[in-house]
């Protein structure tokens, strides 16, 4: 191998260990900017949601839970297989909690109004059981 063959090779061989030189540190400042956005971005969170109803569904795309606004306040909805089985709503003349069973059938009423509080039981056998402020009276 001559001397000019060998100069050239080298040559050829030092370009390419700068080409490869510069590849790799513009990978790693890539690489440091990429660790550097992704260790900020899991900070920011929001401080608050606003919105007039917020609808959770499940596997199913069913409703899971409602969580809305109107006039007379929030309410509140958790759903089980198409049915709600708890209620939370402001009324009117004060709030309510709904509790259900299987398929919709009310079990805990209990409800707070300017005359006091309300709690109704419903039996095994679908029978109202109530007291209320004004009975204990």
């Amino acid at each position: 191998m001559s001397n000019n063959d060998f100069e050239s090779r080298l040559e050829i061989l030092e370009r390419t260990v700068n080409r490869y030189r510069l590849i790799a540190t513009c990978m790693g400042c890539a690489l440091l900017v990429l660790i550097g956005m992704a260790a900020t971005g899991a900070k920011d969170v929001s401080e608050e949601i606003r919105a007039k109803k917020i609808v959770i569904v499940d596997d199913r795309g069913e409703n899971a839970i409602f969580l809305g606004a109107d006039k007379q306040g929030g309410d509140l909805a958790v759903f089980r297989d198409r049915h709600p089985v708890v209620l939370i709503e402001s009324q009117a003349d004060g709030g309510r909690l709904l509790l259900k069973g299987n398929y919709g059938q009310p079990s805990v009423d209990l409800s707070a109004g300017p005359s006091g509080g309300q709690l109704s039981l419903v039996d095994k056998n679908g029978k109202m059981h109530s007291v209320s402020a004004e009975t204990l009276k």
